[in-house]
């Protein structure tokens, strides 16, 4: 990849984290913040290998 891809994706990776995180990971409520789908925001997390912790009580879901 490029530099400029990879400064890119470090961009989105980082924007993610730090609106999921500001969200308690609710990744509904992180998406809206960011104008985008609960869908896409679903996509860009695993595109990006984005650990999110579970719900308390609550398994994570097996990645698709």
């Amino acid at each position: 990849m490029s530099a400029y891809t990879d400064a890119i994706d470090a961009f989105r990776r980082d924007l993610l984290t730090r609106t999921l995180e500001a969200h308690g990971a609710n990744r509904a409520h992180a998406a809206r913040a960011l104008g985008i789908s609960r869908e896409y925001m679903q996509l860009l997390i695993r595109r990006h290998a984005i650990d999110l912790p579970g719900k308390a009580g609550r398994p994570e879901r097996a990645a698709r």
